[in-house]
C-alpha cells in the first residue's frame, strides 16, 4: 500500500473521532501499526522482512505528515477546544485549499450509491493535498461492485463516514486520472477473476 492510502485511511479515522487531541490521534496511530503489523504477518506465503519493514515506513510517514498538517493548521478557538467539522451546508469553496479549488470546478456528482453492487461509487486514493489533506478519487459506475465504467475524477474528502454510507465534499477535476483509473481496473480485474476461480472450486467441490 502506497504512504497515500495510508494517509487516506488514517485522515478518515481522524475525522471520525469527537475530539481531535494528541491523545485521540496517538490510540489511531498506535491501532494502525498493530493492525498493519497482524496484517503483513497474517499474509501466505510470508512476506520476508524487507516487505513489512517497507510498509511500516509507508504508515509512519503517513502519521508524519498528518502530525506536521495538525501543527501548521489553523488552531483551535479557544485552550481545549477542537474545530468541529463543517456542516454539510458549507460550500466546497470553504472546505478545500486553494490550490484544490483551483484545479478543480464547482461541480459534484450528487447521490453517490450502489443497489446490490450496481450504481455508482468511489475508489482510489492518489496525490494527497498537504495543505487541506484532501485525495483525489475516482468515481466509478460498477456493476457487483466491480469497477466497470469511469464517470470523472474529483478532489474528494471525507467530512463522516459511516458502515455503507459516507458524507464528502468533492470537487471535479477537468480530466480523468488515467493512472489511478487503470490500477483500479487492474485490481478490479483480479478480484473478479479470483472470485470466478473461487466459485469454479466451489461449483466442483459441492458436485464432487
Amino acid at each position: 500500500m502506497e504512504q497515500s492510502d495510508y494517509l487516506s485511511l488514517l485522515n478518515r479515522a481522524i475525522l471520525a473521532i469527537d475530539k481531535n487531541t494528541p491523545e485521540a490521534r496517538s490510540k489511531i496511530y498506535d491501532r494502525a501499526r498493530h493492525a498493519l503489523l497482524n496484517q503483513l504477518e497474517s499474509i501466505e506465503p510470508p512476506l520476508s522482512n524487507a516487505a513489512i519493514e517497507k510498509e511500516q515506513r509507508q504508515l509512519e510517514g503517513a502519521i508524519a505528515q498528518l502530525e506536521s498538517q495538525q501543527k501548521t493548521g489553523p488552531r483551535p478557538a479557544g485552550k481545549g477546544q477542537t474545530p468541529t467539522q463543517p456542516a454539510r451546508s458549507v460550500t466546497s469553496r470553504e472546505v478545500f485549499c486553494e490550490h484544490c479549488i483551483a484545479e478543480t470546478s464547482d461541480k459534484t456528482p450528487g447521490d453517490v450509491s450502489t443497489i446490490n453492487g450496481i450504481g455508482r461509487k468511489f475508489y482510489g486514493s492518489a496525490a494527497p493535498c498537504p495543505e487541506c489533506a484532501s485525495v483525489i478519487r475516482t468515481l466509478w459506475w460498477t456493476v457487483i461492485e466491480v469497477p466497470v465504467v469511469p464517470l470523472g475524477s474529483y478532489r474528494y474528502k471525507t467530512s463522516q463516514e459511516g458502515v455503507s454510507r459516507a458524507r464528502f465534499w468533492c470537487r471535479q477535476l477537468p480530466s480523468r486520472h488515467w493512472q489511478q483509473i487503470w490500477k483500479t481496473w487492474a485490481i478490479g480485474l483480479v478480484a473478479a477473476i479470483a472470485a470466478i476461480i473461487a466459485f469454479y472450486i466451489y461449483n466442483n467441490y459441492q458436485h464432487g
